[in-house]
């Protein structure tokens, strides 16, 4: 039997969002809204988005949604460069870049991966930022 034209898979759909500092990156509330915590469905989105990885609730940044699940899987297992900006007290010593450069880092129980880790000022983290 030939497909017709109303069979035929709907165009996959993308969406760049910027996410909020302190919304979960996530769909429900594992309180169940109790805790009045922002979600990304206070924000109504399209029906039938997922995310492209997470960002943690105490982050912002760009949030990346599709319906296109081969896309989702190129992006988080196929070794898609991502960049991340990170504010910290205080001034990371050469020791403890080092030490993030190498991964192993224990971070709310995950591991982090080697990775490439420079030290840079104020001025030019806001313009990474995209700060005024």
């Amino acid at each position: 039997m030939a497909a017709s034209s109303s069979d035929a898979d709907p165009p996959k759909r993308y969406l760049a969002l910027w996410k909020e500092y302190l919304t979960l990156c996530s769909f429900a509330d594992a309180a169940g809204g109790a805790r009045g915590r922002s979600t990304l469905h206070h924000l109504s989105l399209p029906p039938g988005l997922h995310t492209v990885g997470r960002l943690d609730r105490d982050s912002e940044g760009l949030l990346l949604l599709t319906d296109d699940g081969a896309f989702c899987h190129a992006v988080l297992q196929g070794g898609v460069r991502k960049r991340y900006l990170a504010l910290v007290f205080g001034r990371p010593t050469d020791e403890s870049l080092a030490a993030m450069a190498a991964g192993g880092l224990n971070i709310r129980g995950r591991l982090t991966r080697p990775c490439a880790v420079r030290r840079i000022d104020a001025a030019s983290a806001a313009t990474a930022a995209g700060a005024p």
